[in-house]
């Protein structure tokens, strides 16, 4: 029997009150969730999460630290992905723990039955050698995070200079003709989802001792592949503000703005410095 139920996946590293109000709008008989908490993140308990819950199901994977721009951002989705797909959900939603739903459950469920079959992932292809730099060259996370972020940003493109005039050029290897970019953030289908969990192996080799290619990986694959022809034009379904911030985090003053998007989810939100806006919304959708 097909199972119609949506899965949630769920990158959690601080807000621990924001968290939960997220667990709440999530419960649904409808929807499970499947929840990575960094293991840096120890203000609250997984007994306090499931405890939240009465429709949903939640599973926990093991805690690993997950460093700012490095593979193990690719590894805990992976991770997620793969506990997930032993249930062979309709759809996968990879949320952080700052944002919301925008949409009710209702809203949402009924997208993505009138939508069924389709990738929303945001996908440009990368035509510049800023972006191609992120997999074209090792970029030892593991080293730099032990440096203040200031001298590693500013050592990140000269190192990849001196890559490239030493004619290293790690995609020849990766024998993809086209490459994409685009937000880390999806929802995807159950057959899409087994795709990338098969391809754990080749992402490995390919995309670790990069820079941000948790935002490469996933489009890539799924440009190169027979799923293209399943892409949704539509986007990602989420609103994200780049413009205002890194991302920009919401407030009152954008409540409007917020309902009127045609977007499912977005982020961040914070409690610390709104908490006015996320009692809104969720008044609102639920």
């Amino acid at each position: 029997m097909e199972n119609k139920k949506h899965a949630y996946l769920v990158m959690a590293h601080n807000e621990p009150e924001l968290l939960c109000k997220l667990m709440k709008c999530l419960d649904d008989e409808r929807n499970d969730i499947f929840i990575h908490l960094d293991e840096k993140f120890d203000a609250i308990s997984e007994d306090e999460l499931k405890g939240l819950l009465q429709y949903s199901n939640i599973t926990f994977i093991e805690r690993k630290p997950i460093f700012w721009s490095g593979y193990s951002q690719i590894d805990c989705e992976l991770r997620l992905l793969k506990e997930a797909v032993k249930s062979n959900y309709a759809y996968y939603h990879l949320i952080s723990g700052v944002d919301l739903p925008i949409k009710s459950q209702d809203y949402i469920h009924n997208f993505f039955e009138e939508h069924k079959g389709q990738q929303f992932l945001s996908v440009t292809k990368v035509t510049t050698w800023k972006i191609a730099s992120r997999y074209k060259y090792y970029h030892f996370i593991a080293i730099n995070k032990r440096l203040p972020r200031k001298w590693s940003r500013s050592l990140r493109y000269p190192f990849s200079f001196l890559q490239a005039c030493l004619f290293i050029n790690r995609a020849r290897k990766i024998q993809i003709k086209d490459f994409y970019w685009g937000q880390a953030w999806f929802s995807i289908t159950n057959d899409f989802a087994k795709y990338i969990v098969d391809k754990e192996g080749f992402i490995a080799e390919k995309f670790d001792n990069g820079f941000f290619n948790d935002e490469i990986f996933m489009q890539t694959l799924l440009m190169n592949s027979e799923f293209k022809e399943t892409y949704s034009g539509k986007g990602y379904a989420r609103l994200i503000d780049w413009d205002r911030g890194k991302p920009y985090t919401w407030t009152m003053e954008e409540f409007e703005e917020l309902m009127d998007s045609k977007a499912l989810f977005s982020r961040k939100f914070s409690m610390n410095k709104d908490a006015e806006v996320i009692e809104k919304v969720l008044d609102k959708i639920m």
